[in-house]
């Protein structure tokens, strides 16, 4: 993985497989956003794997940032059955 984009507390963005992954984070007033965005080739093989993988990491970081044991339990079939009905409707 090469680095392409790294700016402390705000942007971090990296290769990615054939692509890239960026996340960004902004501050408002009363909210930190972070955003992830993934850009890869339309025949990337293993790109619904891929993107339920990253549903997994969002599930675990969203129980640190709200204090709470991260689930090692999450079901990664279900999210990657899910993602496949989602692409299949796009």
């Amino acid at each position: 993985m090469k680095l392409l984009t790294y700016h402390p507390e705000e942007k971090i963005k990296y290769e990615w497989a054939n692509g890239t992954v960026t996340f960004e984070i902004t501050v408002n007033e009363q909210q930190t956003q972070l955003t992830f965005i993934e850009i890869l080739p339309k025949e990337f093989p293993h790109r619904i794997n891929d993107m339920a993988g990253w549903l997994v990491k969002k599930e675990h970081l969203s129980d640190l940032l709200n204090q709470c044991e991260v689930r090692a339990d999450i079901n990664h079939t279900r999210l990657v059955d899910e993602v496949k009905k989602f692409v299949q409707n796009f």
